[in-house]
């Protein structure tokens, strides 16, 4: 492959503090080794003419072969940290290989995220991470699947905020949501994702919390103008005038 091409999309959330114009964030993924100029140079130039505030790289920058060199994604990941990105990666099924059998492929997976991590990249291995950029605070998340036979999936790594026995559901329905995506506009899919990934991991009745997180909760939701709506879009807590309140009461 001698080019590349990048894609554009817009997500619209409520979650923005008005006037904001929330974050832009580089996918990368599927590199496979692939060099675009020495060192990845023109594809780190490409990304760098985006101005993004962070890189998110989604797995298989290398290729999981034994003996094959992972240099180009080293190379071009620290150009990207050397201009000062933010860079989170998350496992695909090629670096996922190289972790799971090192008597194929040795110590090519820890060589690998050493590598990486000496540059300042953030792995999520089930693992999250707080990040905040343009007026949002987010948490991104690192979610492992890969396939297991007769139509299934075995999930080896889940987000440390959703629990086990939502896991299946929580998948069937981010399934559903990408067969409908082939309808809908792609911003509508990721927001559906996103609203069912923090659905899943949300408080839900009849949960027993103690006095402490209560207010520990309540002064969060006061305090932060991105919790001011529940995952759906719906809003949690509303400001009304004196005029307003005592209209409720009909003494207006």
């Amino acid at each position: 492959m001698s080019d590349f091409r990048i894609f554009e999309y817009e997500v619209n959330t409520k979650k923005l503090p008005a006037r904001a114009r929330g974050p832009v964030f580089c996918m990368l993924a599927d590199l496979h080794n692939k060099s675009y100029g020495q060192d990845n140079a023109h594809l780190a130039e490409a990304i760098l003419a985006q101005k993004p505030d962070a890189v998110l790289a989604a797995g298989d920058l290398l290729t999981g072969r034994p003996g094959e060199s992972f240099l180009p994604a080293v190379a071009l990941l620290r150009r990207l940290r050397e201009a000062g990105l933010p860079v989170f990666c998350g496992n695909g099924n090629h670096e996922y290989r190289t972790r799971l059998h090192p008597e194929i492929y040795g110590s090519m997976y820890a060589d690998y995220t050493e590598s990486l991590r000496e540059l300042g990249v953030v792995f999520l291995e089930n693992e999250k991470t707080a990040f905040e950029a343009a007026g949002l605070s987010m948490d991104i998340y690192g979610f492992e699947l890969e396939e297991f036979g007769d139509n299934t999936l075995l999930v080896r790594q889940i987000p440390m905020d959703l629990s086990d026995g939502d896991v299946a559901d929580a998948l069937d329905t981010l399934a559903a949501q990408l067969l409908a995506g082939r309808k809908e506009a792609p911003d509508t899919v990721r927001d559906n994702l996103l609203h069912t990934v923090a659905c899943k991991a949300a408080i839900k009745a009849g949960w027993k919390t103690d006095d402490r997180e209560l207010e520990a909760l309540v002064k969060q939701v006061m305090e932060r103008e991105d919790l001011k709506y529940c995952p759906h879009g719906r809003p949690i807590c509303i400001t009304l005038s004196k005029k307003q309140l005592e209209k409720q009461f009909k003494r207006s």
